[in-house]
């Protein structure tokens, strides 16, 4: 990778102008943390929304996209393309026997982790409703 590539990937590169101080991890950190509602308390980062509270949808929405992901790309490619070399004429025995079973699996494991996640989603909503997590 080219010196400048890697320059230009850095925080703080684009607003830098000539004879500017490089940015330090502090003041990184400081305009990530706030961008993003994350305040510190006592060496620990919250993220909060705009009342100050625990951001609960931020998480919720994390949780959602954690979902999409699983649903869409990752299950429907894997479990495809292993059911097509289970299919596949040219593939012999085992090898298309290990893909059927691994297609297989491949479900079990996925629906086992949905089911994981949407109990975070559930733990996240109750702890809402009950303002569990604020201060």
């Amino acid at each position: 990778m080219k010196l400048k590539k890697l320059l230009e990937s850095t925080p703080g590169y684009e607003n830098r102008k000539f004879g500017d101080k490089l940015p330090t991890l502090d003041s990184v950190r400081a305009a990530h943390q706030a961008k993003n509602n994350i305040k510190e308390e006592d060496g620990d980062y919250v993220r909060t929304n705009d009342d100050g509270e625990f951001d609960y949808e931020y998480y919720i929405g994390q949780v959602d996209a954690a979902l999409e992901a699983i649903t869409g790309s990752l299950e429907e490619e894997l479990v495809r393309d292993l059911e097509a070399v289970s299919n596949d004429e040219a593939v012999y025995g085992m090898v298309r026997d290990r893909a059927d079973q691994a297609k297989n699996q491949v479900r079990r494991y996925i629906n086992g982790a949905l089911k994981q996640i949407e109990g975070i989603k559930k733990l996240l909503k109750q702890a809402q409703r009950n303002g569990e997590f604020n201060a």
